[in-house]
């Protein structure tokens, strides 16, 4: 494996064959996407202030009023006052304020990599969203497969969803879980 440079104190290793990225890190725990995520009350899964710095929100936004969608009103999905929530990694054939759209943090095993990732951890190419991924928890010895469907801040890198969290026996609160270093992460390009 080649070291290719670090985001943060986390190296990141390549290999050519078969093509490979290569980093262990922490796991912080990831909500997005997840019909239950969010609420305008801070009383959803996941903290509010993940979804917004300021007036700038990083979810879909109602394009009249400037605002998220909240399901029930002026968006689609089964939990009545959470905000849709989004993933990169999105299915077109739903419309934008519809839950169905996103993956789902509760159901699908994802990992989020940082945004502009290629350019600036220096990869010879790049993951696309949607590629395979394989997790392990060094500490227990429990992995399992999943996909890259989000992007997050460009300076971080060591998140993954709820459900990947519980399949690998992390604690899997996106307020207070998560595991601080010894997980594995394999993202096939």
């Amino acid at each position: 494996m080649i070291e290719l440079g670090s985001i943060g104190q986390t190296v990141i290793r390549w290999q050519a064959n078969p093509r490979v990225l290569q980093f262990v890190c922490k796991a912080d725990v990831d909500a997005d996407g997840g019909p239950d995520a969010y609420t305008m009350d801070n009383t959803g899964l996941d903290d509010l202030d993940d979804l917004h710095q300021g007036n700038d929100w990083y979810c879909p936004k109602n394009s009249a009023t400037g605002l998220p969608y909240i399901q029930g009103q002026d968006g689609i999905g089964p939990s009545p006052c959470h905000l849709v929530s989004s993933t990169s990694l999105q299915d077109p054939q739903f419309p934008v304020n519809d839950t169905r759209r996103y993956q789902n943090a509760q159901t699908v095993n994802f990992i989020v990599l940082p945004e502009h990732f290629a350019q600036n951890a220096n990869l010879p190419i790049a993951p696309k969203l949607g590629a395979r991924c394989l997790v392990v928890n060094l500490r227990n010895g429990l992995y399992a497969a999943g996909i890259f469907a989000d992007e997050g801040p460009p300076d971080s890198i060591g998140e993954l969803s709820i459900a990947y969290a519980r399949a690998l026996c992390i604690p899997d609160s996106p307020r207070n879980g998560g595991q601080d270093d010894d997980v594995l992460y394999l993202v096939y390009c």
